[in-house]
């Protein structure tokens, strides 16, 4: 599990660098085609690996109900984020990381509610979801990318 945790690592640091130059009117922006903006994709991100790992655990998640309510799945942009929540979102990007694997070590993921996921892969346990959640961060970062050169 190592290894999962510093790809999860190394996704969460270049996508903090990769939004980093974005001024506000870019990470909100959605771009032609697009159904959503950059500061979604990132707060997806955060949101759906606190779901598949805390809340499909039955631990409490690290962030709190507005952000899973305005950033899970089938969600869209609704409102204008202020630079404090872009400053919040990068910041738990990297210490929910830390947090995680801290409590996996200590043994707190004791079960999981086992969950079909889109694409039709079941996942059975707090392992399954790390390694399902890392490919779930690369195709957002990989859309996040892709946006950047559209704003």
């Amino acid at each position: 599990m190592k290894k999962n945790f510093e790809i999860l690592r190394t996704y969460r640091r270049s996508l903090v660098k990769e939004i980093d130059d974005l001024d506000m009117d870019q990470i909100q922006k959605i771009p032609k085609g697009f159904k959503n903006n950059i500061f979604w994709n990132v707060a997806h991100i955060l949101v759906s690996q606190q779901i598949l790992h805390y809340t499909m655990s039955g631990l409490t998640p690290l962030i709190t109900n507005d952000w899973i309510e305005n950033y899970q799945k089938g969600t869209y942009p609704r409102f204008i984020n202020t630079e404090d929540e872009i400053q919040y979102l990068k910041d738990k990007l990297i210490t929910s990381i830390d947090q995680l694997e801290s409590d996996y070590n200590e043994n707190k993921f004791i079960s999981y509610t086992k969950y079909e996921s889109q694409m039709g892969f079941e996942i059975s346990s707090i392992e399954d979801a790390i390694t399902l959640n890392n490919t779930h961060e690369a195709m957002h970062y990989g859309i996040v990318i892709t946006m950047k050169k559209l704003v």
